[in-house]
C-alpha cells in the first residue's frame, strides 16, 4: 500500500489521535452474544472481515508515518547540525583571535557556557598494530599489555618524536601533525676530548624510527565549548 493509497479517514483518525483530539474507542468489555442464526453470523464475519481490514490499515499509516517521522527527523538532525558546527567553528575562530591579542587568555565565560583553550595533548597513532607488537612484545614488553595491545602512555614515555612525516601520504588532521617516533636501539661508546692519558667514556644512545608507530602532536591549543542549560530559548 503506497502513501497515495492510504485511507484518509485513518490518516485523520491519526492525527487526531497524536493530537489527544480522537474520539475514544468505542470497544466492548465483552464478546457479543452467539449468533441466532446464519444471517446474524454472516453479519458478525464480514464484521470479522472488516476489522482484520482496520488492522491492516493502521498498520500501513502506521508504518508510512514512521518512514515520514525518520526522514523528518534525519532532515533535521543534519541541518541542525551543519548549523552547530558552523556556529562552534565561528565561536572557536573567534576564540583563537581573542588568545591571539592576549595569550593569557584561555576561558572566555559567557552567560550561556563558556569557551576554552585547553593545552592539546600528544597522542600515539599505531599505524599497524600486529607489526607493533610482533617486534617488541619481547624486546619492549612495557610497551604491549596483555593480549598484545600496545601501552601508548608507556611508548611516550620511552620515546621522542622524529621527523615529520605522514599516514598512508596523508598529512596529520588539522591542528596537528605526524612525527616518527624515535626509540633507543641500543649504545655507543663516546670518547670524551681529554688532554690526559686516560681520556673519560660515556655511553650515548643510539636512536632509531620505531616502525609502525607515529606520534600525532597538536599545533595548538584545542577548542571546547560547554552550554548552560534553560528551560527554552
Amino acid at each position: 500500500m503506497g502513501a497515495q493509497d492510504l485511507p484518509d479517514d485513518v490518516v485523520d483518525d491519526l492525527d487526531a489521535w497524536l493530537a489527544d483530539l480522537a474520539e475514544p474507542d468505542m470497544v466492548a468489555d465483552e464478546p457479543p452474544p452467539p449468533p441466532e442464526d446464519q444471517d446474524q453470523a454472516e453479519r458478525m464475519l464480514r464484521r470479522v472481515a472488516r476489522f482484520g481490514r482496520q488492522i491492516d490499515q493502521f498498520t500501513a499509516v502506521a508504518e508510512a508515518q514512521r518512514k515520514r517521522i525518520g526522514e523528518w527527523l534525519e532532515d533535521r538532525v543534519a541541518g541542525a547540525s551543519r548549523q552547530r558546527q558552523f556556529h562552534e567553528a565561528t565561536l572557536e575562530g573567534w576564540m583563537r583571535a581573542q588568545h591571539a591579542r592576549n595569550e593569557r587568555l584561555l576561558t572566555v565565560n559567557l552567560p550561556s557556557g563558556a569557551l576554552r583553550l585547553r593545552a592539546a595533548v600528544t597522542k600515539v597513532l599505531v599505524t599497524q598494530e600486529d607489526a607493533f607488537t610482533e617486534t617488541f612484545a619481547v624486546t619492549r614488553p612495557e610497551w604491549v599489555h596483555t593480549k598484545l595491545t600496545v601501552d601508548k602512555k608507556r611508548l611516550a614515555a620511552d620515546t621522542v618524536p622524529g621527523e615529520l612525516a605522514t599516514l598512508a601520504g596523508e598529512p596529520a588532521p588539522d591542528g596537528y601533525e605526524y612525527r616518527e617516533v624515535m626509540g633507543v636501539a641500543g649504545w655507543t661508546f663516546l670518547v670524551l676530548p681529554s688532554t690526559g692519558p686516560c681520556p673519560p667514556v660515556i655511553l650515548v644512545p643510539r636512536m632509531a624510527t620505531v616502525p609502525g608507530v607515529l606520534f600525532m602532536i597538536p599545533t595548538r591549543r584545542s577548542f571546547s565549548l560547554t552550554t548552560t542549560p534553560k528551560e527554552s530559548r
